[in-house]
């Protein structure tokens, strides 16, 4: 038999076959596979068949539990969800991965793309946002929120690069204002909570070189260029680099303070790339407002633990080293109050002050010193200290050790010293010991190319009256002339004996000495005794 028509229904009690294959759908589903109102429409307990162009619409859920391999995903007018599935017991959330295909061979791999819905053509409304976040904790007292992160992929070849990782803002167009790329880590809610910390790790070198981060604002077309702002909000401290590496910044930097860590806290100028300068270090106090005063700029070296016995660091200005040629000279060092700007403004004070003493310790000492010199015939720097030139005022006038000095010493005893102006009259206090009277002792060493004129010379005996002694004499070196001599008789304790007294014989004061000569004071007859020290005053001018 080769075909059967049946007028009317058949009722099957038992199999069904076709082609000898048995039939085993019930009658609904074979109605849900075949009873289909439009191909490519999906209905409610109905098969799935597709249209003439293998499109398939309507279809509410999707679930692969094996690889859903797509050539694009749009969603409608409402949103997109690509959702991992949520834990049925104890287990973790189900992953979501966006993996891009593999390449062949030589080819590159396929990219992965996450961008925000552009606004309408027509409209003015903004293209959507696009949000990569870590998922929240769970609901109990310690779970931790999860992390978002933007890889590059690792170089699998030999020498390959690792790729890049970018977050970058959307372009504006005319005088809009470009988007703004934020990286912002979560919020602490709690009261002693942590809010996250936000890392940015360029990828590391195996033998090579590890990759940079480069953090830009948008480029400015004819408008005004992007800032970046590093922590201007919630941070509590930032820290760019780690200790013992170099942070090369370019540009002027404006903070209200900088810290360096245990070790130090260096700031360097550029090395010249080639034949150029060195990079140089301004460290400006900021302008002043109408009538405010001009910012001050302070370096302070560190002070000592708060419980130990260290001391305060140093602060040190120190020009810079000449290169290595035969002829380079090392860099200046200068501390100059401001200049005045206004009609009658005062110049500003420069100013070196040794730290003030505690308890009966002694007060910092200041210090000026030129450069000494390290060849055989080059000459050590020289110390110029010099009051402000004056326009059409007067001078400002140089005090030394006007106020608090108990004694002032320019120069050594054995080198010249030159006054220049007006003759000026100099003076020293001396205490000499008996046992140096009764020796003979200087008091004012001889000098080549120096000629001293005595003035006055005073003397006070110190622990007694002296005793024994004719006189004691102030003698010129070399020659022993006797420059003044105060007789014994008015050598009483702490009585001033000189200034033409009737126990004061002054031979040769002012008349000048022996060019080169210096002075001394011996007794004169039998040794001092009683006396323990006698006080010498003299005053001279070199001519």
């Amino acid at each position: 038999m080769r075909r059967l028509t049946l007028r009317r229904g058949v009722d099957i009690k038992s199999s069904f076959l076709i082609d000898g294959t048995q039939v085993t759908a019930s009658a609904a589903e074979l109605n849900a596979a075949a009873d289909i109102t439009t191909a490519g429409t999906v209905e409610a307990s109905k098969g799935l068949v597709v249209d003439a162009n293998k499109d398939l619409a309507s279809l509410r859920n999707f679930t692969a539990t094996g690889t859903a391999t797509l050539g694009a995903i749009a969603a409608n007018d409402a949103s997109l969800d690509v959702a991992g599935l949520a834990a049925p017991s104890a287990g973790n959330g189900g992953a979501v991965n966006l993996v891009a295909g593999r390449a062949h061979t030589n080819g590159t791999g396929g990219g992965v793309t996450v961008t925000g819905g552009a606004g309408s053509a027509t409209g003015t409304g903004t293209g959507g946002a696009f949000a990569a976040v870590g998922g929240a904790s769970g609901g109990g007292a310690t779970g931790n929120g999860g992390g978002a992160s933007i890889v590059g992929g690792d170089a699998a070849s030999t020498n390959g690069n690792g790729g890049g990782a970018a977050v970058t803002g959307g372009d504006a167009t005319g005088t809009g204002t470009g988007g703004a790329a934020t990286i912002a880590a979560g919020a602490s809610a709690g009261a002693t909570g942590t809010g996250g910390a936000v890392t940015i790790t360029s990828g590391a070198g195996a033998a090579g070189t590890a990759g940079s981060i480069a953090i830009d604002a948008g480029a400015a077309g004819g408008g005004t260029a992007g800032t970046i702002t590093i922590g201007g909000t919630n941070a509590g401290t930032v820290t760019v680099g780690r200790s013992g590496q170099t942070l090369a910044l370019a540009g002027n930097i404006t903070a209200p303070q900088i810290t360096g860590s245990d070790t130090s806290l260096a700031i360097a100028g550029l090395a010249a790339a080639a034949a150029g300068d060195g990079g140089a270090v301004p460290i400006v106090g900021g302008r002043a407002h109408t009538n405010g005063a001009g910012g001050a700029v302070s370096l302070t070296a560190g002070a000592g633990s708060a419980t130990g016995t260290g001391a305060g660091g140093a602060a040190s200005l120190a020009g810079g080293a000449s290169g290595g040629g035969a002829t380079g000279n090392g860099g200046a060092t200068s501390v100059t109050g401001g200049a005045a700007t206004s009609t009658n403004g005062t110049g500003g004070a420069a100013s070196l002050v040794g730290g003030v003493a505690t308890g009966t310790g002694v007060g910092g000492a200041v210090t000026i010193t030129s450069g000494a010199s390290a060849g055989a015939a080059g000459t050590a720097g020289a110390v110029t200290i010099d009051a402000g030139a004056a326009a059409t005022g007067t001078a400002g006038a140089m005090s030394l050790g006007a106020t608090n000095a108990a004694s002032v010493t320019i120069g050594a005893a054995t080198i010249p010293v030159t006054v220049s102006g007006a003759t000026p009259v100099l003076g020293f206090v001396d205490r000499v010991t008996t046992d140096e009277v009764n020796a003979g002792h200087t008091i004012l060493a001889s000098a080549a190319g120096r000629t001293v004129k005595v003035l006055d010379v005073k003397m006070r005996a110190i622990g007694g009256a002296a005793g024994d002694v004719t006189s004691v004499d102030v003698k010129e070196l070399a020659t022993g002339n006797v420059v003044s001599r105060q007789v014994v008789a008015g050598l009483t304790e702490n009585a001033i004996c000189g200034a033409w007294t009737a126990n004061s014989v002054h031979t040769y004061t002012g008349v000048a000495l022996t060019a080169g000569n210096g002075l001394e004071i011996e007794k004169n007859g039998s040794d001092m005794i009683t006396a323990t020290h006698i006080d010498v005053f003299v005053q001279y001018v070199l001519s």
